[in-house]
C-alpha cells in the first residue's frame, strides 16, 4: 500500500491544477485554446497516477476519469467557445472534480490506515 501513496498525492495535485486550470478558463484568464492544451496535459497526468494506483483501490475513479478525459476532448475540439459553452463546460468539470476529490480523499486515508494502522 506505501507505494500507492505517491500516486494517490500526484493524483490530488493534478486534480488541484485541473481546479485552478479551470477557474482561469472560466474567468477569462485563459483562451479556451490554451486552458484545452492545460486541461488536456492534466488530465494525462491525473490518467497516468491513477493508473499506478492499486486495483484493489482505485475501480471507483474509472468512471470519472473517463468523464474527465472525454470533456476535455470536448474543450479540445468545441469550434466555437461562447460564454455559456464555457459556463456549462466549467460546471460539468468541477462536478467530476468533486466526484474525483471525495474518492481520491477516501483513498488516501485507506492508504495510510494501511500503512501505519
Amino acid at each position: 500500500t506505501r507505494s500507492t501513496e505517491p500516486a494517490v498525492l500526484e493524483a490530488r495535485i493534478m486534480l488541484n491544477r485541473l481546479r485552478q486550470a479551470t477557474g482561469e478558463l472560466a474567468s477569462g484568464q485563459t483562451s479556451p485554446k490554451e486552458a484545452a492544451v492545460k486541461i488536456g496535459s492534466y488530465v494525462r497526468s491525473l490518467v497516468d497516477s491513477t493508473n499506478r494506483i492499486s486495483r484493489s483501490f482505485a475501480p471507483q475513479l474509472a468512471r470519472p476519469i473517463a468523464q474527465l478525459d472525454e470533456i476535455a476532448d470536448e474543450l479540445k475540439r468545441a469550434d466555437s467557445v461562447t460564454p455559456d459553452f464555457v459556463k456549462a463546460w466549467t460546471e460539468k468539470a468541477v462536478a467530476i472534480y468533486e466526484v474525483l476529490e471525495a474518492h481520491l480523499r477516501e483513498l488516501y486515508q485507506q492508504v495510510n490506515v494501511g500503512a501505519y494502522g
